[in-house]
């Protein structure tokens, strides 16, 4: 059931979302999508990278940020939705990551009723991997 414009609260925080991280998950994305590049499914070839091994494809881990606007509001009110995204460090196999966010403001906008969320994918050790701030539309 989505939830409507006057049921959010700024500062109210959103239901986190946790998953762990594993080189399964990422081969399995990569087969899915087509996007085998070896710093995602070649350990030999990404521990002489930068990353020093392997990282997950920035989408897996950008999916429980949809998660948790799902589980928030409902999928009604995604449709409208615009993210501004930054991936500010890499997912690793291993690392259990958790998407939180918490409503930043609410306006009125030319007869638009706005939800600014902010939003972020953090690991266990609290290091942000991917911010995001979302503009949904009621």
């Amino acid at each position: 059931m989505a939830r409507s414009y006057t049921q959010i609260a700024v500062g109210e925080e959103l239901p986190p979302v946790s998953r762990l991280m594993t080189q399964e998950t990422i081969n399995r994305y990569a087969d899915v999508s087509g996007d085998h590049n070896p710093i995602h499914v070649d350990p030999e070839f990404a521990k002489n990278t930068m990353f020093g091994g392997t990282i997950a494809h920035g989408i897996i881990s950008l999916s429980f940020v949809f998660q948790a606007l799902t589980d928030w509001l409902g999928r009604a009110d995604l449709d409208r939705s615009k993210l501004r995204i930054t991936f500010v460090n890499p997912v690793r196999p291993g690392d259990t990551v958790t998407a939180k966010g918490t409503v930043a403001a609410k306006n009125e906008v030319e007869g638009r009723k706005l939800a600014t969320c902010e939003l972020w994918i953090e690991n266990q050790r609290q290091d942000r991997c991917i911010v995001v701030e979302a503009e949904v539309a009621f």
